[in-house]
């Protein structure tokens, strides 16, 4: 990310977008697979990496990579906003799963509804604003966001192996931990 935004070259500019598809096909497939056991889910894992090694090619080859690139991620956030909300609002959750979700979405939505949308959408280049690196800030929240939301994913599916979990001086960790 850093090389991409200290240089804005097309090279740099994978190194900053094709993690975020990964990690957020990464977060699918744990969602996909939330209540499995250890050595389940091997198709889909190599559906995901073929779809992964598809669009690394699709996004060096083809002149419309951005575009790829939104509607793939696009693609992805809603699934994985959909399914936690589902898995922890719909469907009742312990209060932990409901805080640090809420956590993830206020991170990342404010971000990009406060950042990334007001610096790509809204103002112009030279709007005083932009001296405020709305992007910087914009990749602040979403990292935050994507933090909370994988300790959420580790939370659920301790919940689903029959564990629960607790805040323990900042940390969440399993309840039968050291017991």
């Amino acid at each position: 990310s850093v090389a991409f935004h200290g240089t804005l070259l097309r090279g740099p500019q994978a190194l900053d977008e094709l993690p975020m598809v990964y990690a957020g096909l990464i977060g699918a497939w744990m969602l996909l697979h939330r209540g499995s056991l250890k050595g389940e889910g091997g198709g889909a894992a190599f559906v995901f990496g073929a779809y992964a090694v598809g669009f690394t090619l699709a996004y060096f080859v083809l002149e419309a990579y951005f575009e790829i690139f939104l509607l793939t991620f696009v693609a992805i956030v809603t699934y994985l906003t959909l399914a936690s909300v589902w898995w922890t609002w719909i469907r009742p959750a312990p209060r932990l799963l409901s805080w640090v979700l809420l956590g993830a979405a206020l991170s990342f939505m404010g971000g990009f509804f406060g950042c990334w949308i007001p610096e790509h959408l809204i103002l112009p280049c030279d709007h005083p604003l932009q001296r405020l690196h709305l992007h910087a800030w914009w990749h602040l929240g979403s990292s935050t966001g994507v933090y909370l939301w994988f300790l959420w994913t580790l939370v659920d599916r301790w919940r689903m192996q029959g564990h629960g979990a607790r805040w323990d001086r900042g940390f969440v960790v399993r309840d039968d931990v050291g017991s």
